[in-house]
């Protein structure tokens, strides 16, 4: 049994004859094609069409986001949106279907919003149910952004705390039997862990942090500081703002910001 050869011409866009390839199939089934010096087989099979990228890039600085966004831009194309806690431009973005373009959305670059560590400290303070020592932990994080009062006094005073109760006699009543019955109620309140005196325990804290790693500038963020008792244990907790408005407003700086070195509008 021998090979079966066939011969078909093939026109090259730049060439003024057609070229001849010659396949050969073998008797197992085997098929190859034997082309002309400077010339190549491609199979198309399962091949994008037409040709594109499939990417996907992720930064840390809005500089090199948007440096890249710009370079790579398809005119009428590209949008930037924001999803939670990511920003993302999607490069071959066509939408709807336009002029038999599709939307193929496989070329995209990521910027993820970090929150800075401040940021999380906060948070973690504005959930309450901080120990004494949990608080301290939490406000030494916080050191460095603390305007007022003083972080070191701030520290100093939490650090020497002590929770003492106080019984308060409110009236009594004498029984048939010749006793007397008191009633009282228990007083907790906040004493130096050493020696006598009274406590200040600062209403107001105020700090200054960025929101996001990539922020630009710094917010000012007053706490209410309060404490309580439960089960015999001294708690505390910082009560935030609304720091939806606070972080929205850095969100459309950071928009702002992109879109000035993109010329693309930012959505979110």
């Amino acid at each position: 049994m021998s090979a079966k050869v066939e011969e078909k011409p093939v026109v090259k866009d730049t060439g003024p004859a057609p070229v001849i390839v010659r396949t050969v199939s073998l008797p197992d089934g085997r098929l190859y094609g034997i082309v002309p010096p400077g010339y190549q087989i491609l199979d198309m099979a399962g091949r994008r069409q037409p040709a594109r990228k499939v990417l996907k890039r992720c930064f840390c600085t809005i500089e090199s986001f948007s440096s890249y966004v710009k370079r790579h831009a398809i005119a009428a194309q590209t949008t930037i949106q924001i999803f939670d806690d990511d920003l993302v431009a999607v490069i071959d973005d066509h939408g709807e279907e336009k002029n038999g373009v599709p939307g193929w959305r496989e070329h995209t670059s990521w910027l993820h919003l970090w929150r800075s560590v401040a940021y999380d400290m906060l948070i973690k303070l504005d959930k309450g149910g901080l120990t004494q020592e949990g608080l301290i932990n939490v406000l030494e994080g916080l050191e460095g952004c603390i305007v007022e009062p003083q972080a070191a006094e701030l520290l100093d005073v939490i650090a020497n705390l002590r929770l003492t109760a106080t019984a308060v006699y409110e009236n009594d009543l004498r029984t048939r039997d010749g006793d007397t019955r008191l009633s009282y109620s228990s007083v907790k309140s906040l004493r130096p862990s050493s020696g006598e005196g009274q406590v200040i325990l600062p209403a107001k804290i105020k700090v200054k942090l960025k929101l996001y790693d990539i922020s630009l500038v710094e917010k000012e963020v007053s706490i209410a500081l309060t404490w309580h008792v439960r089960d015999d244990k001294l708690l505390f907790r910082g009560r935030l703002p609304q720091m939806r408005d606070v972080d929205l407003d850095d969100r459309r700086m950071i928009r702002a910001l992109i879109h000035t070195a993109t010329e693309i509008e930012v959505w979110e």
